[in-house]
């Protein structure tokens, strides 16, 4: 099996729902020969980045762990969790003395088994009607089956010109390819008239026997709802399929939850500093778009291998969300015919 090879497999089996960001070519991934698994993370300034909890068999996690964190012991480094999940964070403040655990994101999950559009409720009626519109104006999804050159680049084309006209100040910590690694994903694309308006693309995650939102991109010019009418669409698929869990990975949440292994004053400052990163990067505005379609709510983690939480730690967070001011003023994506 080779080393691309290996990487699908292992996140499709242990993975979770971030555990999709390890595709990233950045990332490096610290592993024991003979032990199936591994930990994915950046090397950032003084931290050692991890991206979500081990990717490996239950009964290796505890060994893997502690010698990734003697790895980062030797090299000075901090050792940072960015999406770790309540079991994993309960596994690391048993055994370690001195961590530190924010609860500031939450998993967003559907399960496309029940239809959003068949529920009753305010949520339910606003989704029956802009699908039932957009469909009226002429809008198909469809899915791709992986063998189409020339919709490739135009999807291709579509992405580049999305993110070249993003503006203000970006948070993202994965460069995953379109169609790249391609055993483990799915692609929807939106059209009207022959023009295309945007794709979803999704991975299998077999730990869940479901699957991960990975790219949703929509043309500025596209209608209204696009985004949720290209999401019902597949969740029309899945659901034909008998899937019942579809992630959105971790989300910022509205407030920050619990926080274990700090003083009174430091519990002060990382809840005031959250309310204003909130502001800065709009972190509502993600978790808004997916109310309406009624999920549950999963905490996940920040671990910190120390109490104290300094510049390098928040610089090497930024760094590994490639923070980024993005244009001030978009420039129009021209239509791309299907």
């Amino acid at each position: 099996m080779n080393d691309s090879n290996m990487l699908i497999d292992y996140i499709q089996k242990w993975g979770n729902s971030a555990s999709i960001a390890l595709f990233d070519p950045l990332c490096k991934r610290f592993s024991i020969p003979s032990m199936e698994g591994f930990i994915g993370y950046r090397d950032t300034l003084k931290c050692a980045v991890s991206l979500c909890d081990p990717v490996c068999p239950p009964e290796n996690i505890e060994q893997l762990t502690n010698a990734f964190h003697e790895y980062c012991n030797e090299h000075n480094k901090t050792v940072i969790y960015l999406a770790a999940s309540e079991k994993f964070m309960q596994l690391i403040l048993e055994h370690k003395k001195n961590w530190t655990a924010l609860e500031i994101c939450q998993e967003i999950i559907i399960d496309p088994s029940q239809d959003p559009k068949a529920r009753t409720g305010s949520h339910a009626s606003l989704l029956r009607n802009k699908y039932n519109q957009a469909i009226r104006n002429g809008v198909v999804v469809k899915e791709y089956s992986g063998f189409d050159q020339e919709l490739e680049e135009k999807l291709e084309q579509l992405s580049a010109a999305w993110l070249a006209n993003r503006k203000g100040l970006q948070l993202h910590y994965a460069h995953n390819g379109i169609f790249t690694n391609r055993s483990n994903k799915r692609w929807f694309y939106a059209e009207q008239n022959g023009i295309i308006l945007g794709f979803l693309v999704i991975n299998r995650i077999d730990a869940h026997n479901g699957w991960v939102l990975n790219i949703l991109r929509i043309t500025p010019e596209a209608p209204k709802f696009t985004s949720e009418v290209i999401l019902l669409s597949a969740f029309d698929i899945l659901r034909k399929e008998g899937c019942q869990f579809f992630s959105t990975g971790p989300s910022p949440a509205p407030t920050v939850g619990e926080i274990k292994g700090v003083g009174a004053t430091t519990e002060w400052l990382v809840r005031k500093s959250y309310q204003v990163a909130k502001k800065i990067f709009k972190l509502n505005d993600r978790q808004r778009f997916w109310k309406k379609f009624e999920p549950r709510l999963q905490p996940t983690f920040i671990l910190f291998s120390r109490s104290r939480i300094g510049l390098s730690e928040v610089l090497g967070i930024l760094n590994t969300y490639n923070t980024n001011m993005g244009k001030k003023k978009p420039k129009r994506i021209e239509p791309i015919s299907s």
